[in-house]
């Protein structure tokens, strides 16, 4: 089929679920695998590949070393790292260092190298699974992001939390992201998650999630101050946290392109504010 191929762009997923579960076969289908698909990276439209652990999924990149012109998808999720006891490193000349047209970036529980050339001008970002010292830290997400001005989604999720005193910054300017329309952040840790929107303007924003992040009211905060112009948002989904019921009513006041509002297992909101005062919003509330 690959040969048949010819010159068609190519969408590649390498799926082992959690039936392969012993390493040495899983590695030796890898290695047969990638020594087929290498030859073919530069018509690569798409890389997604989810693996138990880290070390296979370095088995595979090691294979991923010219350049990638048409790559515009990259996904590389471990299901395992926590049962990990040592961890091998990726190629440090993953692609060649050229993934000129690459949009997309999902990391899960894979530690690519945070300063890596792949990590750049992208429109979708999504971080998950990442603890014990391997998460990405404050000031790396906030140079990615801004080596990413371009960027659309930005989704955190299951990050150990840092130290409040470690997510101080000298620096005061805010990143400039004009076209950020969706961020989700689901147990990304209050300090870091906190730090990282306190340095981001996101002018075009059109959803946020926010979940298990205990209290939800500086992210309220947050909101609020970046609707002090105009905020377009449309979608507020909050799940599983505390917060004071007045700055819920504050942000909502500034927000008039509000259509959808969502409150999943929260207990510190009398439904008769919603209901007499913003009845133009949809709102669902689940216990």
């Amino acid at each position: 089929m690959l040969a048949r191929s010819k010159s068609v762009p190519l969408d590649i997923s390498i799926d082992f679920n959690d039936r392969y579960n012993r390493q040495g076969s899983i590695l030796d289908v890898l290695t047969r695998a990638m020594n087929l698909l290498a030859p073919s990276i530069r018509r690569w439209t798409s890389f997604q590949l989810s693996v138990p652990n880290r070390l296979q999924a370095n088995t595979a990149l090691s294979h991923c070393l010219v350049e990638a012109p048409a790559l515009k998808v990259f996904t590389v999720h471990v299901f395992h790292s926590m049962q990990e006891d040592t961890v091998s490193q990726p190629p440090d000349s993953l692609f060649g260092g050229s993934t000129p047209a690459l949009e997309t970036c999902s990391l899960k529980s894979f530690h690519l190298g945070w300063g890596h050339s792949i990590l750049g001008n992208l429109q979708v970002i999504k971080f998950d699974g990442y603890w014990n010292g391997s998460d990405p830290s404050t000031t790396t997400i906030l140079g990615i992001l801004q080596a990413c001005p371009g960027i659309r989604e930005l989704t955190l999720r299951n990050l150990s939390d840092v130290p409040e005193s470690r997510t101080t910054s000298s620096s005061t300017d805010l990143i400039h992201l004009p076209h950020l329309t969706r961020i989700s952040l689901y147990y990304s840790g209050s300090n870091r998650t906190l730090s990282v929107l306190d340095r981001i303007s996101f002018p075009a924003l059109e959803r946020i999630d926010i979940g298990y992040l205990d209290d939800a009211g500086p992210f309220f905060d947050v909101l609020h101050r970046q609707s002090s112009s105009t905020l377009p948002l449309q979608h507020l989904r909050v799940e599983a946290v505390y917060f004071c019921e007045a700055k819920l009513v504050r942000l909502l006041q500034r927000l008039p392109s509000l259509h959808t509002l969502e409150l999943v297992d929260v207990e510190d909101l009398s439904s008769d504010v919603l209901k007499v005062r913003f009845r133009r919003v949809v709102h669902c509330i689940r216990n």
